[in-house]
């Protein structure tokens, strides 16, 4: 006999026995999160900083409001080449994407003789799921020194421990 008797169903939750179900967090839920850890304010305080160091305008900083998946991006370009971190929100959750744009060598002798433009080189180099209650300014620093060594240095995230349920 399978049946589970009705009182046990009872009980079971009363006394807390019943199994957690996993919790699927929504894209709005992830937004509150970053809101609450003033994550985006980290990031353009970096940027802010990095601008009044380096020179203004080295980093380029854009905002984007609801219902943008991507929160906030910042462009740093060198050599025709731009490099760019964004902060995004995927269902999985906040993801910080590392990207470059690099323009096709004779693009614009091409682009002169035939009026035909070449597309540029696109490439995603990291995509980091993070998790904003846990990271801390010597994450954003991190994050924002690879960006300006034009994606080159070897890049680790830190392993950071699972959330305690």
């Amino acid at each position: 006999m399978n049946s589970i008797p009705s009182w046990i169903s009872g009980a079971d939750t009363e006394l807390g026995l019943a199994q957690n179900q996993a919790v699927a967090l929504t894209l709005d839920d992830h937004r509150m999160m970053i809101s609450r850890t003033h994550l985006v304010e980290r990031l353009h305080e970096a940027c802010s900083a990095v601008n009044l160091q380096a020179g203004e305008g080295t980093v380029y900083e854009q905002t984007f409001i609801q219902p943008q998946e991507c929160l906030c991006s910042y462009i740093y370009k060198r050599k025709a080449i731009e490099f760019g971190m964004s902060l995004e929100i995927f269902p999985e959750g906040p993801t910080l994407t590392f990207w470059f744009v690099r323009p096709k060598r004779g693009a614009g002798l091409v682009e002169r003789c035939f009026g035909y433009r070449l597309d540029d080189s696109r490439g995603v180099t990291h995509q980091i799921l993070i998790r904003p209650t846990m990271a801390k300014d010597a994450d954003v620093e991190q994050w924002f020194s690879y960006l300006l060594s034009g994606l080159h240095f070897s890049f680790k995230q830190k392993e950071t421990p699972a959330p305690s349920q």
